[in-house]
């Protein structure tokens, strides 16, 4: 077997003239070759090593890759990870159906050659249907997946997410039908990497209340919004100095509702149940401004009561009507 060095030669430009083009195409669907085989629908395939300078992009369907995303590929770039990209042998050219950015990443990395799979035989329309739909042709690791991998490499991130969850006799899964399941991966993240207050002391703060509050027996506790809306009120307290006000007047309203009372209750008190009117539902309980009996008048009312800014709001528009009357009154009387 012939053994080809992939690393990029010393003094290697990446422009080349036509006829060096020529030369790599023929030796990529040539020589290079390490076995063929044919697809059920009669596709010729080929796997083979090809100098990526000869690699064509048919801008007829797809465009020259992103930049963003050459650059954080390029900084994690490892070849044993890199995917055979996907060619296709079209008009004796070879046009890069899939590993636009792999192509960019290893030779930005000292790469000159990548593995490859060459297809023969298709049309421009048939490239582009290939393009459009290739991420039907692949399954998607799994959140948990991904965390236990992490988790094995010793990541620190994940592996401060598990600690707390641990701590707290609680599972990091992907079904919320899990005992004690916390869903928010990508919360827990953000409450971990958080620069101002963010730390395993914040995500640890967030499941003991939920342990305290019984909303860990609960099936959906754990999810994304709710962690993040806590983390909100952490913040906010921590910064302001009212966190041990903050516990408590959350503990006092958690302990005595459902996470999906406290939702719908939400849609109610500000007219939508995104993650934003959960954060500020969930400050306005740590203020104070919002407590159990009103959450019980919305129960049997339906009529939510006024937020803070709500109240602000009403306020400022009195006062903006009784200012003109008062401006008139002292004219009148100057004038008499």
């Amino acid at each position: 077997m012939r053994k080809i060095s992939l690393e990029k030669k010393k003094g290697v430009v990446f422009e080349i003239d036509e006829i060096t083009k020529k030369n790599l195409i023929a030796a990529a669907v040539g020589k290079n070759k390490v076995h063929e085989f044919v697809d059920r629908d009669g596709t010729l395939t080929a796997s083979s090593i090809v100098d990526i300078r000869c690699l064509d992009v048919d801008e007829d369907y797809q465009t020259e890759s992103r930049q963003k995303i050459d650059r954080k590929l390029s900084a994690n770039f490892k070849m044993s990870l890199c995917d055979d990209i996907t060619l296709s042998y079209r008009d004796g050219k070879l046009f890069t159906v899939d590993g636009s950015h792999r192509k960019k990443a290893a030779w930005d990395n000292g790469y000159q050659f990548l593995k490859c799979k060459i297809l023969f035989g298709l049309s421009k329309a048939q490239e582009a249907e290939m393009f459009a739909n290739q991420s039907k042709y692949t399954a998607n690791i799994r959140t948990t997946d991904t965390f236990h991998a992490n988790l094995c490499t010793g990541e620190p991130v994940d592996t401060a997410i598990y600690k707390c969850a641990k701590a707290a006799g609680m599972n990091m899964s992907n079904t919320k039908f899990v005992d004690k399941a916390v869903t928010a991966f990508t919360a827990c993240r953000y409450v971990i990497k958080a620069k101002n207050n963010g730390g395993p002391e914040a995500l640890s703060w967030i499941f003991t209340l939920f342990n305290d509050s019984y909303w860990s027996d609960q099936y959906d506790f754990g999810t994304d919004a709710w962690v993040r809306a806590l983390f909100n009120a952490y913040d906010s307290g921590m910064t302001h100095g009212k966190i041990a006000t903050y516990r408590k007047n959350l503990l006092a309203v958690m302990k005595k509702v459902s996470p999906a009372m406290l939702r719908n209750f939400s849609s109610v008190w500000n007219g939508d149940e995104n993650r934003a009117n959960m954060k500020k539902l969930m400050h306005a309980i740590a203020e104070g401004e919002v407590t159990y009996d009103d959450i019980q008048r919305v129960k049997e009312t339906g009529t939510a009561p006024e937020s803070a800014k709500a109240k602000t709001k009403a306020a400022v528009k009195a006062t903006a009507k009784t200012k003109p009357e008062k401006i008139v009154a002292r004219s009148v009387k100057k004038a008499c």
